[in-house]
């Protein structure tokens, strides 16, 4: 019962993501403009923001359905709300020769591209750190700092932030609903033991 309910999950991940994708390729462009507006011209800051069209516009209705796909949208915009507080830490840090328009351009077609997603090769796992949206998002930021030639050590100060404080950003995005969730998906639930077998 269990391999069958996780593997209807599983089976529903690919879907959620294409409808990810198709937003972002009919909207997102049409909601960066605000971007443009509130950097200031930083880079850090055009960073931070480049998730927020997808967190005020994709994901503003999230309050009727953050039990829906066991958590995945709730998981989904925690992620993003952490990656740019993550950013937050280093962005005076991040300085680059390169246009805003480009910072833009790359993010949407690094999501785009990883949204594409084999099934077969997802491991589902219930613990904040490790669920597989959450780790394609922080890996999303993570590849858009090297594309931009930001320095290592830099971008493992992301990461060690990202990590350190993503099981807070879930259960407060979760809000009022998050020991539904944890009842809901408990039968799932793997030792964090475990998921540091798997991922660490």
């Amino acid at each position: 019962m269990k391999k069958k309910a996780m593997r209807s999950i599983i089976n529903n991940i690919p879907g959620i993501l294409n409808n990810l994708t198709d937003w972002i390729k009919n909207n997102y462009e049409d909601s960066t403009q605000d971007i443009m507006k509130n950097a200031s011209g930083s880079i850090g800051m055009i960073i931070k923001l480049v998730g927020t069209p997808i967190l005020n516009k994709y994901l503003r209705d999230l309050g009727k359905k953050r039990l829906a796909e066991y958590g995945f949208y709730t998981y989904m915009k925690a992620a993003y709300t952490q990656a740019a507080k993550s950013i937050d830490i280093i962005e005076s840090d991040l300085v680059a020769e390169i246009v805003a328009e480009e910072v833009i351009t790359n993010f949407s077609e690094i999501t785009m591209k990883a949204n594409m997603i084999d099934k077969n090769n997802i491991i589902l796992i219930f613990q904040p750190k490790y669920h597989p949206i959450v780790i394609q998002i922080k890996n999303n930021y993570i590849t858009l700092l090297k594309k931009l030639n930001v320095n290592q050590s830099i971008i493992n100060l992301f990461k060690k932030d990202f990590n350190e404080n993503i099981s807070e950003e879930v259960e407060k995005t979760f809000g009022d609903d998050y020991d539904k969730h944890v009842q809901e998906i408990s039968l799932f639930l793997t030792e964090k033991n475990e998921s540091e077998l798997i991922w660490d």
